[in-house]
């Protein structure tokens, strides 16, 4: 059957079913059963809005679940704010800036030489001088991993330069990884890490920063890949968007250089923190 006023009419669906309170005020709401013996709206309204949420939105605010059937309100974050996936959250979500969804790692290794039927030539996006240059190296069978290498001899200041684009959107921090290997054990090799950066309307010819300085160790056995590790790389003078060099040098003659034979350069790992 069906009771009717101006504004409001109530459907019943059995002649059991309890319709609202007489002290209810209706108000061009639409009642439907959610029990034999209680009611509920389906559109939000004075009584239970719908949700079963108090009162007290705001522009922007949204309704997040928290379990089954539980609804909980999220209000708007700031201008330019994404909502991101937050499991340690317990809404499981909340708003991050926008551009990068709330941090992470970009990581690239960039081999420094390769092999073609054992003829080497240097890595993509690198470069080296024509004096006192590292030479690219085909191992042959020596090396499974990495077959192609940069030789670093022990006599003199070798280097060879990495060439990247930092992206727009770089705003933290850059590791590396220095991937390398010797014909020797338990004796020290010292990188030296330079960088240089220009962006638009930058001269070319900038000079590199100071260098920064990384021991490391030969393994325990011959010919073991070493992996030397610089946290943080200087960032002075280079900016979002810049064309970047990474220098990569070993003075054999630094008598903290310990190897005493050349060293096998396989490339390194760049780590970028958003």
């Amino acid at each position: 059957m069906s009771l009717s006023n101006t504004s409001t009419t109530i459907r019943m669906t059995s002649a059991t079913t309890r319709l609202p309170s007489a002290s209810t005020r209706l108000r061009s709401q639409h009642w439907v059963p959610r029990t034999r013996s209680t009611w509920r709206t389906t559109s939000p309204g004075r009584w239970t809005r719908g949700t079963g949420q108090a009162a007290g939105y705001t522009k922007g605010d949204i309704l997040i679940a928290t379990a089954a059937g539980t609804l909980v309100k999220l209000a708007v974050g700031s201008n330019t704010q994404v909502l991101t996936a937050d499991a340690g959250e317990a809404s499981g979500v909340k708003w991050e800036a926008a551009g990068g969804g709330g941090g992470g790692t970009d990581v690239t290794f960039y081999k420094a030489a390769k092999c073609n039927a054992l003829a080497a030539s240097v890595g993509s996006n690198w470069e080296t001088d024509n004096t006192n240059q590292a030479l690219a190296f085909c191992s042959g069978t020596k090396f499974n991993i990495f077959n192609g290498s940069l030789t670093y001899v022990d006599t003199n200041l070798i280097d060879a330069r990495l060439q990247i684009l930092l992206p727009t959107s770089q705003t933290g921090t850059i590791g590396i990884r220095i991937f390398w290997s010797a014909n020797v054990t338990n004796r020290n090799v010292v990188w030296r890490i330079a960088t240089v950066c220009a962006g638009n309307d930058d001269p070319t010819n900038t000079g590199f920063n100071p260098d920064q300085l990384v021991t490391d160790a030969a393994g325990s056995a011959n010919n073991a890949l070493m992996i030397a590790t610089l946290s943080s790389i200087t960032l002075t003078g280079c900016s979002a968007g810049d064309a970047m060099a990474i220098q990569v040098g070993r003075d054999g003659n630094d008598a903290a250089d310990t190897i005493g034979a050349s060293v096998n350069f396989f490339g390194i790992e760049v780590m970028m923190d958003r």
